[in-house]
């Protein structure tokens, strides 16, 4: 579907909507967005809250991408407290961690925070396909984590769960 020649070197990606076969750009990882917060009736600070350290775990990292067919695919064992908190920023006491990783069926997550010596957790279970974005808003309370889902504009968008630990 990807044409182009000598005479005419502009690369068209076709759609199927002319019967071409479909050659435009598909995301074929799958996309993992965590919104951190707090508030003031929480117990914790927005600063303290951005000091913490957090983990996730039951993630297969490794995997292989067919570039004949498009497949990506996980493999590999799981990773158990993969430190997340280098890949989180911050604005407006908002902390966002946006992952990209390989689709994975199976998938239940444990997420960890430690705020003040203080570990709190708890369960993603997103299905991980392929093209597809799962957004959870995590707000960190020292009674527990209250996780549930968002959305996301630029992918397709998976289904959240709204998960409270108290």
């Amino acid at each position: 579907g990807a044409t182009a020649s000598k005479n005419s070197p502009t690369v068209k990606f076709n759609d199927t909507d002319n019967g071409t076969t479909d050659a435009r750009f598909k995301h074929r990882m799958t996309r993992l967005v965590l919104n951190i917060t707090t508030d003031t009736g929480a117990g914790f600070t927005a600063d303290q809250v951005a000091s913490g350290t957090y983990t996730l775990s039951g993630i297969k990292h490794s995997g292989t991408f067919n570039t004949e067919n498009g497949t990506a695919v996980a493999t590999g064992e799981v990773t158990d407290n993969w430190e997340i908190t280098d890949y989180i920023s911050y604005n407006n006491n908002i902390g966002t961690c946006s992952l990209i990783l390989y689709p994975q069926t199976g998938a239940s997550l444990t997420f960890s925070a430690t705020i003040d010596g203080q570990t709190y957790t708890g369960t993603l279970t997103p299905a991980f396909a392929a093209s597809t974005s799962y957004s959870y808003d995590i707000s960190i309370q020292k009674k527990g984590l209250v996780i549930s889902s968002g959305t996301i504009q630029d992918w397709t968008n998976g289904e959240g769960d709204k998960i409270e630990i108290i």
